[in-house]
């Protein structure tokens, strides 16, 4: 029989050929069999694209075995071809290898219900090594966003996968790469103790410590023979990870013998699903034997020594699924990085958005990693959940806790047998009083981190109650014990900051104790927000049910910006002191100057001008005080006109600016060499004796900034303030005093959170939007069904009132006991024949659409078996010209000879003749010549034998050329001849298509005909049987009528129900989108008011509030130094969150009044202005942000009087003395052991004593040049 598809395939390979063909004709001689291979190439491809590609996890069905097999993928080989777990017949699981094409997907998801303890039978099976499981539908839908509007099912989480490796080594596979990891898992559950620890948060600014921790680790692990545990959080940046550090860490576990399993924490992990994370470069860091690795991974939930091993889950619902999973209920022991509801995430703040802990198995050892802060939580159940904590102090929030190792013992359930308490890295310490400083100093050392916040009240009481010694003189007071304990401590190493705090009271939005302020700007982002909004319940500002609400949803915001690496880690604490700075071809200086930089106590200095432009201006004093800065930075002081270049720091007529910076760097020796050309920068950094130079000046910089902890608007602020910047922060807008203010308390976090919030409330709003409109359309169409179904049910009563008239008038007509055997067998031959009518009618249907379908396919065959013959048709003419053309070159070859021939009368075919037959020169008619003179028979033969050669090699590519041509043609005229005989042949074949069908149509036709005609026949018996008959058969019509009746009845009544069915479901499926509706604007409204926590007026103010008091009161002792006491400054948040900076003068009486600051005189502006620099300045030296031993200043008397002058030199000279007494603030922040103060002359020479040292800075030649004094 003819098949259509196969001719369909033919033609199909037939046109790939015939392109093979004209690639042969543009190719020039190419063999068509060369291209043979293209068809077949294209339709592999072809057929590839016809299977999915699948993942491991996958539920697939291998559809090519002889008896059909369920399992898992496995892993994915490549090229397409997959390892699948299944059964084989002895209920043994096996792997087998397969292609995509032999695998379909199971639509039906693996499901393990949580509220049945019976699996799938075959699913049980497979779980011999790997487990999938399907979580329930869950009520709780706030938490969830529409992907698609108006999506009928809420799409349930992934399904996670758990491993069971110790099946698998009950269970070995014999695979080469499977063997390899067996024998790890193998060698690795051999060990029976094992040292547990977690959340290293490796960084650049922790690697000293880590280092120090993984080596304290791995001792501890070969003194008990025993393997490492590790619980997550190896890393603390996300996504990207240094080279530096990496490497660090490699070099230090290349070391390590003893086995090692960790899982990856959610500062691991890269992306929501967790399968890609930062642990996968150290899976081969170490060996721990000749072959096996010494890390094993555990990237998903994994059955391990009986214990069960959990990394961090994103989504709740996955981690209860894993909880109530057949594993978690027989493991001995369960490892995880978890977020349990009631766990402290620090000191003060109680975990409220985690997993439950009633999820968690009773009697058996639960260890997580996660929460810094070592502690264990129980629930009435009796289920204890233990959580390590860091093995270092990684921040303030964690000051003076006790960090230990454990060891645990397999064999004994994974009980901690011994525990070893962890003294590495630096110890913080958080006190309130002065007391609490004196305890801390036998208990630090360098390195260790002092905070002590002590509210203004206490602090200005110290200061005012002088001691009394036991002779009843004065002692010094509290403050001199304190700045002498803070000046040890410092000299020992040991940071130290003050923090001064206002009382509770003094503000509307203030953290809820000092304790809490203390330790607020320590805080972690997750851990503020919890703060804050416990912070506004408890002061009744916001419903607990609110708060309880937002914290889940701002989390999911943090955790996405974490993901998104747009939150970074705080800057590290810097203490620099500088020694020397040595510039050349810098600004004015042309040749080489190293100017001391190191304990020189108050300086001065002041320039002279010898080239007469003017007394000092010009002279360099600003470019030589500011050099520092720039090799640190590469920029200067701010100026009011940014229209500087870069070339404008290099000397004219010089064509290379160097400038060296030397110092220490938290007591480490540093150098900071910046050179610039005119075309060319370079940047190095040195550091100990470590080369910290990149390979990019950008690159360098960053690592400097890095290092510092710091960058030019810090430095600006703290250490140099130049003329043009000493104003900024009184004059500074709104929005410019706040970004100042963020460098000492970052705000950036909370400002994108607001505009995450803000979008994700639009969306929200967008699809609630969208949803309504839908909701609308449903309404209407409810409506509509409503009507029909209101429509059906008068049907139904209308056809109940016609069904009992008729059933009442039945029963009234006298009973027929019996009908004649005619007109029964007329009635069911009538119905047998309209079911024979019914099927025919069928048939024919069927057969004319079976005629439409194999005609239209045959009609596409002879289409492009036309076109086919037509390009075959082309393909031959262009052949046939060629053909011609060589033809016409052959006759030319022939016209040639023969002209020969006749040219030299002689004869040749092929060769060359031997002699020549004449004694004159054919061309001239000379006459030859045999002694050389004129023509001869040699010469005359060298002529011919050229030309003779020249005509045979024409006329042999001539024939050689038609050769090749005749075979193109040929093999043209033979695709041209199966192109027309296939096309006949289709054509053929598509009217004997056409002719059977029209015969079997016909046919059937027939049949119809027939039986209609017999259907006549027996209605018009069945007429006149009825007709004859009598009075009875009245009442057998009734009842006829009556049964047609009763169907029309039952027909109305399936209407109906029907209608009442689609309502049903159109009320249902209209409550399901008002409740998303609902959800959408639920979370619409939550987001925004995340973005009102998040914003400005929110969070922002609460973590800001602080700073700006500590600011305002350490910034008014310095105006009090000032101005004798006769200004004050203030700093506070209104009501619109701006910053409001007010003055007051004081009165004659001694009262204060309030000023605008457009109305204070240029003096007090001044004052203003230096004591808001020094205290912003002071702010950031108490914070430990920057402790710098060098502060420049640049014109600071400008519109001061001499009284003005003076009191400005007795406070420099107070703090360049280490007198630290300024006002009531007690120590002060700055640690300036250099102050350079660079001075107009008449200004400088009235300050003359003042000083320790005056430095000249002599311009001459238009060049300058430094005098340094060596005393005052």
């Amino acid at each position: 029989e003819f098949s259509a598809t196969s001719v369909l395939m033919s033609l199909r390979s037939h046109v790939f050929r015939i392109i093979a063909y004209y690639l042969m004709v543009n190719m020039k001689w190419a063999r068509p069999s060369s291209l043979s291979f293209i068809p077949s190439i294209i339709m592999q491809r072809k057929s590839s694209r016809l299977f999915s590609s699948f993942n491991v996890g996958d539920y697939v069905r291998i559809i090519d075995d002889k008896s059909p097999r369920k399992g898992i993928i496995d892993q994915v080989r490549g090229s397409g071809w997959y390892s699948v777990q299944v059964i084989d017949s002895n209920n043994e699981a096996m792997q087998k290898k397969v292609r995509a094409s032999q695998i379909t997907l199971i639509s039906e998801n693996i499901e393990n219900s949580m509220n049945s303890s019976r699996m799938d039978s075959e699913l049980e099976k497979i779980d011999n090594k790997i487990s999938s499981i399907k979580l329930p539908e869950t009520g709780n839908s706030s938490s969830s966003e529409l992907d698609t509007i108006g999506k009928e099912n809420k799409e349930l989480p992934p399904l996670p996968v758990i491993d069971n490796l110790d099946s698998l080594c009950a269970n070995p596979i014999q695979n080469s790469t499977e063997a390899s990891y067996l024998s790890q898992v193998q060698h690795h559950l051999s060990f029976s103790k094992w040292i547990l620890f977690t959340d290293l948060h490796c960084s650049r600014t922790t690697l000293s410590t880590c280092i120090k921790v993984l080596n304290f680790v791995h001792q501890k692990a070969v003194e008990h023979d025993a393997g490492v545990l590790f619980l997550g959080d190896f890393w603390h940046f996300r996504g990207t990870l240094r080279v530096d550090v990496l490497n660090t860490v490699l070099d230090e576990l290349a070391g390590w013998e003893q086995p090692l399993v960790m899982i990856p924490g959610n500062h691991d992990q890269v992306t929501l699903d967790g399968y890609n994370h930062a642990l996968k470069p150290l899976q081969n860091s170490f060996l721990v034997s000749d072959s096996i690795p010494g890390p094993l991974i555990l990237s998903r939930p994994t059955v391990f020594g009986k214990a069960l091993f959990i990394p961090y889950l994103r989504n709740n619902l996955v981690m209860e699924g894993v909880l109530k999973s057949k594993y978690s209920e027989a493991a001995e022991a369960i490892f995880c990085h978890a977020d349990v509801t009631g766990a402290s995430m620090n000191d003060l703040i109680v975990s409220q958005g985690g997993v439950s802990p009633g999820l968690f198995p009773t009697g058996i050892p639960i260890y997580s990693g996660h929460f810094h802060k070592p502690h264990t939580i129980r629930n009435a159940k009796g289920t204890s959940i233990e959580y390590i904590g860091s093995p270092y102090e990684v921040s303030l929030s964690e000051a003076q806790q006790d960090k230990k190792l454990l060891v645990l013992d397999a064999s004994q359930g994974w009980k901690c047998i011994a525990r070893h308490e962890v003294n590495l890295g630096r110890k913080h310490f958080r006190g309130e009083s002065f007391s609490d400083l004196l305890n801390f100093e036998s208990h630090t050392q360098a390195g260790d981190r002092i905070v002590l916040s002590i509210p203004t009240e206490q602090l200005h009481d110290i200061n005012r109650k002088p001691q009394l010694d036991k002779d009843g003189e004065n002692s010094p007071n509290e403050v001199d014990n304190l700045d002498a304990s803070v000046t040890k401590l410092r000299e020992k190493g040991v940071t130290v900051e003050i923090r001064e705090v206002k009382s509770i009271t003094d503000h509307n939005v203030t953290p809820g104790n000092v304790e809490d302020r203390q330790q607020l700007e320590d805080l972690s982002p997750e851990a503020t927000l919890a703060s804050y909004l416990s912070e506004q319940v408890n002061r009744g500002l916001m419903p607990n049910a609110t708060s309880a609400s937002l914290l889940p949803r701002g989390m999911e915001i943090i955790n996405e910006m974490e993901m998104m690496k747009e939150i970074t880690d705080k800057s590290p604490k810097s203490k620099i002191k500088f020694n020397y700075v040595s510039l050349e071809g810098f600004g004015p200086f042309k040749k080489s100057v190293k100017y001391p930089l190191s304990s020189r106590g108050l300086v001065l200095l002041r320039g002279v001008n010898k080239d007469g432009d003017s007394d000092s201006n010009g002279t360099g004093k600003s470019s030589l005080a500011m050099a520092a800065l720039w090799a640190l930075t590469g920029r200067v002081d701010h100026h009011v006109v940014n229209d500087g270049k870069v070339s404008d720091v290099m000397t004219d007529g010089c064509t290379t600016t160097k400038v060296t910076i030397d110092g220490l760097l938290n007591d480490e020796p540093f150098r900071v060499v910046r050179t610039k050309t005119a075309r060319k920068a370079s940047l190095g950094f040195y550091l100990g004796e470590r080369d910290m130079t990149t390979q990019s000046v950008s690159d360098t910089q960053e690592v400097i900034n890095e290092s510092l902890g710091i960058d030019f608007n810090v430095l600006a602020r703290s250490s140099f303030h130049g003329q043009h910047n000493i104003n900024g922060l009184l004059e500074a807008t709104d929005v410019k005093f706040k970004e100042e203010l963020a460098y000492i308390v970052p705000l950036e976090v909370w400002q994108r959170a607001a505009a995450t919030a803000r979008a994700k409330s639009r969306q929200f709003s967008r699809n609630e939007t969208e949803l309504k409109g839908m909701i609308k359309l449903r309404e209407e169409d409810l409506k509509e069904i409503e009507l029909r179904r209101d429509h059906s049910l008068r049907k139904v009563e209308e056809r109940r009132i016609i069904y009992t008239e008729k059933k009442t008038a039945a029963e009234k007509e006298p009973e027929i006991d019996s009908q004649t055997d005619d007109i029964s067998i007329i009635q069911g031959q009538l119905e047998d024949l309209e079911q024979k009518a019914s099927d025919l009618h069928h048939e024919l249907q069927q057969q004319k659409e079976s005629r439409a379908k194999e005609e239209v396919l045959m009609r596409s065959c002879k289409e492009e078996q036309s076109q086919l013959v037509t390009a075959s048709r082309t393909a031959l003419a262009d052949a046939q010209r060629e053909f011609d053309q060589s033809l016409f070159r052959v006759q030319a070859a022939d016209v040639s000879c023969n002209n020969l021939k006749k040219k030299w009368n002689v004869s040749f075919s092929s060769e060359k003749p031997r002699q020549l037959e004449f004694d004159k020169c054919p061309t001239c008619l000379q006459p030859l010549s045999a002694n050389g003179v004129g023509h001869s028979h040699h010469d005359l033969r060298e002529i011919l034998d050229e030309e003779i050669d020249n005509v045979l090699l024409e006329t042999h590519k001539a024939n050689e050329n038609k050769e090749k041509v005749k075979l193109v043609y040929d093999e043209a005229a033979l695709f041209l001849k199966t192109a027309e005989a296939q096309l006949r042949e289709t054509s053929n074949s598509l009217e004997k298509i056409s002719q059977k069908w029209d015969y079997k149509l016909s046919e059937t036709e027939l049949l119809i005909r027939e039986v209609n005609k017999e259907q006549r026949n027996y209605s018009s018996k069945l007429a006149g049987a009825l007709s004859s008959m009598n009075e009875g058969t009245k009442a057998e019509a009734i009842k006829v009528e009556l049964r047609s009746e009763e169907e029309l009845l039952n027909a109305a009544e399936e209407d109906y129900e029907r209608s009442e069915a689609d309502l049903l479901k159109a009320k249902e499926n209209l409550a399901e989108l008002k409740s998303k509706a609902e959800q959408q604007r639920t979370s619409s409204i939550i987001q925004s008011q995340l973005s009102e926590v998040f914003g400005a007026k929110g969070i922002q103010t609460f973590v800001l509030q602080y700073t700006i008091d500590a600011l305002e009161n350490i910034s008014r002792a310095y105006l009090d130094e000032l101005s004798d006491g006769s200004l004050r400054l203030s700093l506070t948040l209104d009501a619109g969150d701006r910053v409001v900076r007010r003055a007051s003068v004081r009165l004659p009486c001694g009262d204060y009044t309030e000023r605008s600051l457009s109305s204070l005189s240029g003096g007090q502006w001044r004052r203003c202005q230096l004591a808001l620099a020094l205290g912003f300045s002071d702010l950031i030296g108490r914070r430990g942000r920057l402790q710098s031993s060098l502060m420049v200043m640049d014109e600071p008397f400008t519109h001061l009087d001499r009284s003005g002058r003076n009191h400005v030199g007795l406070l420099l000279r107070k703090l360049v003395k280490g007198d630290r007494h300024i006002g009531t603030t007690g120590s002060a922040g700055t640690h300036a052991t250099t102050i350079i103060i660079i001075l107009q002359d008449l200004v400088a020479e009235e300050l003359d004593e003042t000083f320790d040292h005056v430095d000249e800075v002599i311009k001459e030649g238009g060049f300058s040049s430094v005098k340094i004094s060596e005393s005052s």
